[in-house]
C-alpha cells in the first residue's frame, strides 16, 4: 500500500461516508438488519451507532485497511454490543470476497 492508499484514501472515505445525505439513508436501512450481521468492508464502523441492538445479536466488521480499522475504534468501543471488527490483508480479503460471491 502506498501512501495515498494508507493514510489519504481511507479519511477521503471516512468523511464521505459521515455526510448528512449518506447517514440519513444508514438510518434509514440499518435499523431494520437482525441476527447476527456480517459487515464487509466495514470502513470506519458508520453503520454500527444505528444497529437496533434489541435485534441484532452480534456484529463483525471486516475491512482490509489498517487505517480504517484504526478509524472505526472509537465507534465500536462506543456499542452495547460485543463487537469485533477484523483487519484482514488485501489479498485474503479478495478470496474471500471471491468466496463468498461464489457460495451465495
Amino acid at each position: 500500500m502506498g501512501i495515498y492508499d494508507r493514510y489519504v484514501l481511507p479519511r477521503l472515505v471516512t468523511c464521505c461516508c459521515g455526510t448528512k445525505p449518506v447517514l440519513k439513508q444508514r438510518a434509514k436501512v440499518v435499523p431494520k438488519v437482525h441476527g447476527r450481521v456480517l459487515e464487509i468492508g466495514m470502513g470506519a464502523g458508520h453503520n454500527l451507532p444505528y444497529y437496533d441492538f434489541n435485534q441484532v445479536d452480534h456484529v463483525v466488521g471486516l475491512d482490509p485497511c489498517e487505517t480504517s480499522w484504526k478509524l472505526a475504534q472509537p465507534r465500536v468501543r462506543s456499542v452495547p454490543l460485543m463487537s469485533n471488527l477484523w483487519q484482514v490483508r488485501q489479498k485474503r480479503y479478495r478470496s474471500m470476497m471471491r468466496a463468498l460471491t461464489r457460495s451465495c
